[in-house]
């Protein structure tokens, strides 16, 4: 009964430091896509009021969820089916991972360069597409997550390292004690 108490604290106390994680890094992912000059089409509709700010908030939320069911898949290695090629899985785990993300977001600020999210946006469109990507060993997983209409404006946009490693940094690690430490989603 006592471990029953403990774990329950736990779950309820690490929830509550994903929530403000989830809302730092919605901040820093929204800021950084209002301040890629190349997102012109973004930042029109945004002014337009086609789309609305409650809008932006959903697509970056779902950005979100998409990062930390990466996170979790990855680390509970269930991203890639047993079927999928060793060749493609050392591709994809040695540049186009979320575990590579986190690595640097660990250990570097980033620069203006958007290379980390044009590659994230190949997973994302893996995953979303109707053949997933052999070349990477991924699978189409179809869902409502991965449906392109879920970020009809952030699956075109442009976003600096510098932000998405942010975002990462808020979503991978926690600080105690001024020392970052990895969140395990294998749990």
């Amino acid at each position: 009964e006592r471990w029953l108490r403990e774990a329950k604290a736990q779950g309820v106390r690490a929830l509550e430091t994903l929530r403000g994680s989830v809302e730092k890094a919605i901040e820093h992912l929204g800021r950084g896509f209002l301040q890629a000059a190349a997102n012109k089409s973004l930042h029109g509709k945004l002014r337009s009021g086609e789309l609305t700010m409650e809008g932006y908030f959903h697509q970056l939320l779902r950005l979100v969820y998409r990062l930390l069911f990466l996170f979790a898949a990855e680390d509970r290695g269930l991203l890639h089916p047993p079927t999928a090629d060793g060749d493609a899985r050392r591709l994809y785990a040695s540049g186009y991972s979320v575990t590579r993300l986190r690595g640097l977001a660990g250990s570097i600020v980033g620069s203006a360069h958007p290379d980390l999210y044009e590659g994230l946006k190949i997973v994302m469109r893996s995953l979303s597409g109707e053949e997933g990507c052999p070349t990477l060993g991924l699978p189409t997983l179809g869902s409502l997550l991965w449906s392109t209409d879920t970020l009809p404006d952030l699956a075109e946009a442009t976003l600096a390292n510098e932000h998405l490693l942010a975002a990462a940094r808020e979503l991978a690690f926690t600080s105690r004690a001024g020392l970052l430490r990895p969140v395990d989603y294998r749990g």
